[in-house]
């Protein structure tokens, strides 16, 4: 699901160097230390030779360790569709308790243990960041109460909007299966270029949404070397906090 880096010819996203290692490392081993993970899907269009050879590598050398099972998933027809028909390609994980987590972001292990942690069946919790005056292509968000998400999408106002969204969510058993069958209808209609953050409106109309803020801990979107180089001291401290004990060897297998 992640493309190049902007600024780089042949740099993946997946693959940018954090702390010397590569984002999709730094991931899994955010994943892997809050122990709440079996299993780890990573939805692959272009370079899935390349990550899948980069994620092997660091299985062999044990550079991290996890009970997890790792399972790549291709979607070859990542040039004409959108994130919306990667997540039908994977459908079948789509079921109990699920986190979904772009692949260019890098939040503090506190957010992803706090997301990861909710289990109300019939709730989905969005990871935001408050802020006023958001760019308009911004995933945004207004709330109802002190959590309940009313209205979700790129078409907020930038005024109006109360947060953005930082591009990782959660999903309890219920929520999971509203979420898995807006993206089945997705499919149905051929809308395939659109963002699952589509499907996740559905969940405000059934009042089934909630937002867990950021306050004030860390996270990263990778965007360009730019970015890279201005938050050096921000990679830091989220890598910093990431801590995975000892466990065994991941398993990995390939869908498709």
């Amino acid at each position: 699901m992640g493309i190049r880096l902007s600024g780089s010819a042949h740099m993946p996203k997946l693959l940018v160097p954090l702390e010397g290692r590569p984002l999709i490392s730094q991931v899994l081993r955010t994943a892997s230390g809050t122990g709440l993970f079996s299993q780890a899907v990573i939805i692959l269009g272009p370079y899935y030779e390349e990550v899948l050879d980069t994620i092997e590598g660091l299985v062999s050398r044990i550079e991290w360790q996890s009970d997890m099972e790792i399972v790549f998933v291709r979607n070859p027809r990542f040039e004409t569709t959108n994130n919306v028909y990667s997540l039908y390609l994977a459908r079948e994980y789509l079921e109990g308790n699920v986190l979904i987590h772009n692949s260019d972001v890098l939040v503090a292990p506190e957010l992803f243990a706090r997301l990861a942690s909710k289990n109300d069946a019939n709730t989905a919790w969005v990871l935001a960041e408050r802020m006023s005056a958001i760019p308009q292509e911004e995933t945004k968000l207004m709330i109802r109460s002190s959590n309940e998400v009313a209205e979700f999408g790129e078409e907020i106002s930038s005024d109006a909007g109360e947060g953005r969204y930082v591009g990782v969510c959660s999903f309890a058993t219920g929520a999971t299966e509203v979420f898995r069958h807006e993206i089945e209808s997705f499919y149905e209609r051929r809308e395939l270029g659109v963002f699952y953050t589509k499907a996740i409106k559905a969940l405000t109309r059934r009042n089934m949404l909630r937002v867990t803020w950021t306050e004030g801990l860390p996270w990263l979107e990778v965007d360009t070397l730019e970015d890279l180089q201005l938050s050096a001291s921000k990679i830091h401290e989220i890598v910093s906090r990431i801590h995975v004990e000892p466990g065994k060897v991941a398993q990995l297998r390939s869908v498709g």
